[in-house]
């Protein structure tokens, strides 16, 4: 439990620190990678109810304090998405690679198209729908690739383990017989 907790702490950080300083590197298109939807996305699906919700909190005011913007907008938006995917964990199992990445992508966006309509809403701008939700959806589709990615080199020397052929044991009759020709 202890080994869990302290795995998203550090993915947490990781992925703050990568948001800050690696996002800007690969931008793509003009989209950016949004490593902490990946981090919340793996908050929900280690953890059970309560204690997602409040890894996800964690996350939403770490970003909150590195970004210029209002403090507590990401705190809402990662409860809220949090609280979302937890709804949509608990009515199937979310464990192939296909539904992971697609856990992912519907969460990136639900986190950046809500906030960015919040900080508009706050800031007494008018909110454009259509920018707003290409902006999240092209950073979603690149915060996917990024997790297929990640899962396909985590789940590489699984693959490359069951791909080996194991020498069968030779139970002690075969022994016997093959000793008596």
């Amino acid at each position: 439990m202890i080994a869990r907790h302290l795995l998203i702490v550090c993915l947490i950080y990781t992925s703050l620190v990568m948001q800050t300083s690696l996002a800007g590197e690969v931008v793509l298109f003009g989209f950016r990678p949004w490593f902490p939807g990946i981090v919340l996305m793996a908050c929900t699906l280690l953890h059970q109810g309560g204690n997602s919700l409040v890894w996800a909190a964690l996350l939403g005011l770490s970003v909150d304090c590195l970004s210029g913007e209002r403090l507590g907008v990401n705190v809402v938006t990662a409860t809220l998405v949090a609280t979302g995917m937890i709804s949509l964990k608990t009515e199937g199992r979310v464990t192939g690679t296909a539904t992971i990445v697609l856990f992912v992508f519907s969460g990136s966006i639900g986190w950046r198209v809500a906030t960015e309509t919040i900080n508009c809403l706050l800031a007494n701008r008018t909110a454009d729908g259509s920018l707003i939700l290409i902006s999240a959806s092209g950073s979603g589709i690149y915060t996917a690739i990024v997790t297929l990615g990640v899962l396909l080199v985590a789940r590489l020397p699984r693959f490359a383990v069951r791909s080996r052929s194991r020498a069968r044991p030779i139970a002690l009759t075969n022994r016997w017989s093959m000793l008596t020709r």
